[in-house]
């Protein structure tokens, strides 16, 4: 026993590198729609020249038990792989879960913007009723919160050996903790409506924390711009020069 293993590892010799893949892949028999592959991108996908075709058996009827569909794969004129076949109610299932994740597709992409890196945001984009419309020029609520919290925490306990003190008063502690919050809002509602508001708690004085609404019409509204908070009008004239806040 002890000679057969020896020779059994003798056999696989010493490691060697190379350039070729270890890897080997699993070939796919059946239907494309029962068979689940990996959606790793280190395995290669089927190639741009494949061409699968569903084609309808008008000569089969149309029940549980009749084949009415055929599924073909070719390379140009070249069946790369034989023929399956799929009843009209599997066929009106798969066609069901397609539709199914297309539309929760569309609509995740249409709450959270169509890329996945750069429209996410940390607060999705609310829509509200069409009512609103007319007044705002839109029926989504956008809020992008931009800055920072940081807060540092730490502990500070001391000892006093003094025997005039009693015991448990020799030792006492406190904790003590400093917190900074930066942040800057910018809100939408439309296309009209816009929201800006920014923090520091560094400031000195509180008017350097400001907050502005703005309203700005279309070139065919009766309104065409309102501001409310901390807003800046310029006046060009003898008596008031310059602009204020």
């Amino acid at each position: 026993m002890q000679e057969q293993d020896t020779v059994q590892a003798d056999s696989v010799g010493p490691y060697e590198p190379s350039n070729k893949p270890t890897y080997q892949p699993s070939y796919r028999f059946g239907d494309p729609f029962s068979f689940r592959s990996s959606r790793s991108p280190l395995f290669l996908r089927d190639p741009s020249q494949l061409d699968m075709q569903v084609r309808f058996n008008p000569d089969t009827t149309a029940d549980d038990a009749g084949v009415t569909y055929s599924v073909y794969e070719n390379i140009g004129s070249l069946d790369f792989r034989p023929a399956s076949f799929m009843t009209f109610q599997e066929f009106n299932q798969y066609n069901n879960s397609q539709l199914n994740k297309e539309y929760f597709k569309d609509r995740s992409a249409g709450l959270d913007g169509e890329s996945a890196v750069s429209g996410r945001s940390l607060i999705p984009r609310l829509y509200i009723s069409p009512v609103f419309d007319r007044i705002f020029g839109g029926s989504y609520v956008d809020i992008q919160p931009n800055g920072f919290v940081n807060l540092d925490f730490g502990a500070r306990f001391q000892r006093i050996d003094n025997p005039a003190i009693p015991l448990r008063q020799q030792r006492n502690g406190s904790f003590n903790f400093d917190q900074q919050i930066s942040l800057n809002v910018v809100g939408r509602v439309g296309e009209k409506l816009a929201i800006t508001a920014n923090f520091d708690n560094n400031n000195t004085f509180d008017f350097q924390n400001n907050l502005k609404v703005e309203y700005t019409g279309y070139e065919e509204d009766i309104i065409k711009r309102i501001e409310i908070g901390n807003v800046s009008m310029p006046v060009s004239n003898s008596l008031m020069s310059g602009a204020q806040s």
